[in-house]
């Protein structure tokens, strides 16, 4: 069996939002902390705000899986994760480090051809 290299960035970029989107949604104690205080705003709490970006997460999955609106989809992702890393700050680069690399294997996909 043939896979493109486009294929499997689909493929490793959908693995790893389906798995953080739903880990957030089954177990946010595990992701709570990832959250900073100063996000929550009026009604948006930090698990609320967990909630929904989990949803995200899930949707962004879906989209890598439908091969659609491929640079739209590369694009924000690569945003996405690097807001992560960012509001995480310094204090949060020892596991956020990661998404720095995602971040420019989903830039990576919005530009690869098939």
């Amino acid at each position: 069996m043939y896979f493109s290299s486009k294929k499997l960035l689909q493929l490793g970029l959908a693995f790893v939002f389906i798995y953080a989107g739903v880990s957030m949604l089954v177990h946010p104690q595990d992701w709570i902390g990832f959250v900073p205080p100063w996000l929550e705003f009026g009604f948006i709490t930090r698990e609320l705000f967990l909630y929904a970006n989990g949803l995200l997460e899930i949707l962004l999955a879906s989209a890598f899986l439908l091969g659609r609106w491929q640079k739209q989809i590369g694009w924000f992702a690569f945003l996405h994760l690097l807001l992560i890393v960012f509001v995480n700050g310094e204090s949060g680069f020892l596991i956020t480090f990661r998404d720095v690399g995602l971040s420019f294997s989903a830039l990576a996909y919005a530009y690869i051809k098939t």
